[in-house]
């Protein structure tokens, strides 16, 4: 427990501080959005998660599980089926808001497809590599001492509440969205990449959905609608469950058989 603790204060002091900053600096137009120490100083604080993991994994284990969790990250060798069902997953996900808000979207597709394919090499670093700190640290911590649906989803509330001073950054993309709404939709991704992360034991395929959920962005804009997030959430929920209680005790009846 305390190197959970030791990893959320770290990590919350290093982006609070950053993102505060440039909070304050944005609001009294010392500094605009997009200028290179502006970025230097936004990238800092989004790497936050990544840098605290891997200080305390440093710090706290022998090198070879260090060695093997960096190796974690990059790996890609994972089942087809893996990534087939992160890409199902995020286009349900979005098509879903479409469905329940019947067109209040900004159209279904304002750019075209390929450009989330191509723009997930950049929502790595913009969002993906926060997996590192997220999933591959706090979600199996936090599972030693609390039920999976429990963990995934402090692990939502924590990632929702970290987000936050972005929302008073002028010029982000934050500043568009509803804070309610993407706080319901960082508990629903939780639960789906909870999913991709128990069935894998992957921090590159974490990346991976993350990335590819932030690149779809693009193509489909941002909904604000509450009511198609909760939508959502319940949708991931159940995705969760049915693989927690039926999936995942099927592998592993295969597995010992």
């Amino acid at each position: 427990m305390k190197q959970i603790k030791k990893f959320i204060a770290l990590t919350f002091l290093i982006s609070w501080i950053s993102w505060g900053v440039l909070a304050l600096f944005t609001q009294l137009d010392i500094m605009n959005y997009g200028t290179p120490i502006f970025m230097i100083i936004f990238i800092l604080g989004a790497m936050a998660p990544a840098l605290s993991c891997l200080w305390i994994k440093k710090i706290n284990g022998t090198k070879e599980e260090y060695k093997a969790f960096l190796k974690n990250i990059i790996n890609p060798k994972h089942h087809l089926l893996w990534y087939v069902f992160i890409v199902i997953s995020v286009l349900i996900n979005y098509f879903i808001k479409i469905l329940v808000t019947q067109g209040i979207m900004t159209g279904i597709l304002i750019k075209p497809f390929y450009i989330a394919i191509i723009s997930i090499p950049i929502m790595i670093i913009g969002g993906g590599l926060e997996e590192i700190g997220w999933r591959g640290f706090l979600q199996p911590h936090l599972e030693k001492y609390y039920s999976p649906f429990l963990s995934t989803l402090s692990v939502g509330v924590i990632w929702a509440l970290w987000h936050l001073p972005l929302w008073f950054i002028i010029g982000t993309n934050q500043t568009n969205m509803n804070y309610v709404s993407f706080f319901i939709t960082a508990i629903a991704l939780s639960f789906l990449f909870a999913v991709v992360y128990s069935g894998t034991k992957s921090i590159f395929m974490c990346i991976l959905i993350h990335a590819f959920f932030n690149s779809s962005l693009e193509i489909f804009g941002w909904n604000n609608t509450i009511i198609a997030n909760l939508t959502v959430l319940l949708i991931n929920v159940v995705i969760f469950m049915v693989y927690q209680h039926h999936i995942k005790k099927d592998m592993k009846k295969k597995l010992f058989m």
